[in-house]
């Protein structure tokens, strides 16, 4: 009964910070009593209280806690929106190299609209970093997920940098990699998908249209709808 409790809790608190109503949700979070959905549920609502009152917003992060890598990344998420500084701090304590990438990815979405040099310069700690992960596709996955960042500011820098990464493939076998590959686990497959698209429609929209029409009953036809798809959220 105490989880199915905590669990209508969280609910609730969620529902009152989409109603913006925080103070309600406050109270709500006083009576959970599992630490980490409290700790989850305050990092919410501080990153609620950003645009209103930020020392609010540090007050109620103060209340976690815990301070381990994992908490350290998601309050970055929070400090990045107002004080790329503290974030930029908080990111230099991380040691383990998922939750120091996920935290340069956060500040470094900031960071590009005002110093992209610094910026990119995250974005190449993160390719180094992410040699030190056991998972094998996550380098491709993060060469996907920086170029679709550049591209919102420069497609052409942007493909500059996906084709220098990705030297060894002509972008048909990448696309014929990710979309034909039957032997890999869906989620895999679509998450290579997703930042694939998103990142190509942003670099030449009409030629990932026009090479998807091409390859359609070559591929699984559940792949090729969500790369329609992919395609159209991302024009």
């Amino acid at each position: 009964m105490t989880d199915e409790r905590n669990h209508v809790l969280c609910s609730a608190v969620e529902t009152y910070i989409r109603f913006g109503k925080l103070e309600e949700a406050m109270a709500t979070i006083d009576l959970i009593s599992n630490s980490s959905w409290k700790n989850f549920a305050l990092i919410d609502l501080a990153k609620a209280y950003v645009n209103i009152d930020s020392n609010k917003a540090i007050q109620i992060l103060g209340r976690v806690n815990r301070n381990d890598d994992l908490y350290k990344e998601l309050k970055i998420k929070v400090y990045a929106l107002f004080d790329l500084e503290k974030a930029q701090e908080i990111c230099n304590q991380i040691r383990a190299p998922d939750y120091k990438i996920k935290a340069l990815f956060t500040i470094s979405k900031v960071l590009k609209k005002t110093d992209l040099q610094a910026a990119t310069q995250m974005w190449e700690t993160i390719l180094t970093l992410t040699v030190h992960l056991n998972n094998v596709y996550q380098p491709y996955l993060n060469i996907l997920k920086i170029t679709r960042e550049m591209a919102e500011l420069n497609p052409s820098q942007a493909k500059a940098f996906l084709e220098n990464k990705l030297a060894p493939l002509t972008r048909r076998q990448l696309f014929e990699g990710v979309l034909q590959d039957q032997r890999r686990a869906s989620r895999f497959s679509i998450s290579h998908l997703k930042y694939l698209i998103a990142a190509y429609s942003r670099i030449d929209p009409v030629e990932t249209e026009t090479w998807l029409k091409e390859c359609n009953g070559r591929i699984a036809s559940g792949h090729h709808s969500r790369a329609l798809m992919e395609l159209k959220d991302s024009l």
